[in-house]
């Protein structure tokens, strides 16, 4: 379980995005399609989300436009994107106490000057910062890079849309004092600007760095989300960007450095990196929660030719998950999140640009329990069907004898409970599935389960299963407690039933063969 009671996080898969909130046992309790927007067509990639005080929730869609939805969908604000002009709003934003909001944007523009032997009508992406003025729809430009820096510095330069990119800013946070503190990925440096946007107070990484690192391993690249915490040091997370391999190469992780002004040095004071190691080349974020412990997004994993998972996609392509921890000061995982994207392919590029904690209601509701945390065992939850390739569960099957046949054949695989027709059609899986479970001792059952003598998992199958090559397959893990008997069927809205049948338990049917 995590600490937190509610997650959210966006989620990319091919030209789809969503918006998701977790609860703290990783179940969905809330969704967002970008994708159905009306009329959207701009690029559907999507970035920061934040909670208005009023609830409703405004997102960042990339190079397009800010969107106000309420907890319901429905879309009551929407700035720029459609004609209006939002100045190419990327990355990141801050809403601020008076309802303005400071973001970065884009400006397409020659370079100017030669640079690396470009010549000056090379096109550059460049970096500023806009406020956004909801009374009278006013935006304002408040800096820009050019005033601050020499364009001909040294830096991971990239190219994009068929220009350059120069910076490359992915993150806002406001730090001590009120500076601002700015992430820049290609120049592996994150700027602190003064509050009134006219002065940098310092810089850390990248080739002017206020800051020495004692320790080489302690450098940063290719970085995202570069927060202060209320002690001073700097929490961000680590892509491992273009890091040399002479300190470690490709990896990422989560970061936390200790700034001594007297000596001018950064260290290293806590750093959460995954065993194996994971890359990710960009996107990612480390969020550091009220009671220390920390959510670390893998937002990316490019770990190529790595083994994280015995699963194969459809197309047979090892699949790596993008995963979220949840990490403790000591670096132990408290809460482990992973997605896996069966029916992907590598051209789908599955992408998670953000993960936060600490919105506790979304649309006033209120927590009846506090959420408990509990330690990890060190193996990967059993879910739904998901969690196994297509051709292993057939394989499982194969070697099963159905408990009982009719609409659905019922198989029970140690304490799993699999549904399988065929052949079967989408239809015949849109009524609600029936599953009650009696317990051979309903007295050991928690004493707010014990009534009534059954424990309810009806479930939609879309939570379990899916229809593909004219099969349906839906795979349940059922509770640890022993079950005398279970019955199961489907049934309409109402209570009206299509089909039911009865079948014993776990403990009475035969072990699955080895």
């Amino acid at each position: 379980r995590s600490t937190q009671p509610l997650m959210v996080a966006d989620y990319k898969l091919g030209h789809n995005s969503w918006y998701f909130f977790w609860d703290e046992t990783g179940h969905i309790v809330w969704h967002y399609a970008v994708q159905d927007l009306e009329n959207f067509v701009i690029d559907r990639r999507i970035n920061a989300i934040r909670q208005k005080p009023n609830g409703n929730l405004l997102f960042l869609s990339f190079l397009c436009c800010f969107i106000e939805i309420t907890p319901l969908g429905e879309v009551v604000d929407w700035i720029g994107g459609r004609g209006g002009a939002a100045y190419h709003p990327h990355h990141d934003f801050l809403l601020l106490d008076d309802g303005r909001i400071l973001y970065p944007g884009q400006e397409r523009a020659a370079l100017g000057v030669p640079v690396r032997g470009w010549t000056p009508d090379t096109r550059v992406r460049l970096d500023l910062l806009y406020l956004y003025h909801p009374a009278d729809g006013n935006i304002e430009e408040v800096w820009d890079a050019r005033d601050f820096r020499d364009i001909h510095e040294p830096g991971q330069w990239e190219q994009v849309d068929g220009g350059k990119d120069w910076l490359h800013l992915n993150s806002l946070s406001v730090g001590a004092a009120g500076r601002l503190l700015l992430s820049f990925r290609n120049q592996h440096e994150i700027t602190a600007l003064s509050p009134d946007f006219r002065r940098v107070d310092w810089q850390l990484g990248g080739p002017d760095s206020d800051y020495e690192f004692p320790h080489p391993s302690d450098r940063f690249y290719g970085q995202h989300t570069a927060t202060q915490l209320p002690n001073g040091h700097i929490l961000l997370f680590d892509n491992g960007y273009g890091r040399p391999d002479s300190e470690g190469g490709q990896y990422s992780r989560a970061l936390e450095l200790r700034l001594d002004e007297a000596s001018g040095t950064a260290v290293k004071v806590w750093e959460y990196r995954h065993e194996p190691d994971i890359y990710s080349r960009n996107m990612s974020n480390a969020f550091r929660l009220s009671n220390g412990n920390t959510l670390v997004n893998f937002g990316t994993n490019n770990n190529v030719g790595r083994a994280f998972s015995p699963l194969t996609s459809t197309e047979g392509e090892a699949l790596s998950p993008l995963t979220l921890i949840e990490a403790d000061r000591a670096g132990n995982e408290v809460f482990r999140l992973e997605i896996f994207s069966l029916y992907s392919r590598p051209a789908d590029n599955p992408e998670r640009y953000r993960a936060a904690a600490g919105i506790t209601s979304i649309m006033g509701e209120t927590m009846l329990r506090p959420p408990a945390a509990r330690p990890g065992n060190g193996r990967p939850p059993q879910g739904g069907w998901r969690r196994w390739p297509v051709q292993e569960l057939e394989a499982r099957l194969a070697a099963l004898t159905p408990a009982a046949s009719g609409p659905f054949d019922l198989y029970l695989d140690g304490r799993r409970l699999i549904y399988r027709r065929e052949p079967c059609a989408p239809e015949e899986t849109a009524d609600n599935f029936l599953l009650h479970l009696y317990p051979a001792n309903p007295g050991g059952r928690p004493e707010e389960r014990r009534e009534p003598s059954f424990e309810n998992r009806d479930f939609r199958f879309g939570q379990w299963g899916t229809t593909r090559d004219g099969k349906c397959l839906a795979s349940v893990s059922l509770p640890a407690y022993p079950i005398a008997r279970l019955r199961t069927g489907q049934y309409l809205p109402g209570g009206e039933r299509l089909w039911e049948v009865e079948i014993p338990g776990p403990e009475a049917a035969a072990p699955p063969p080895p």
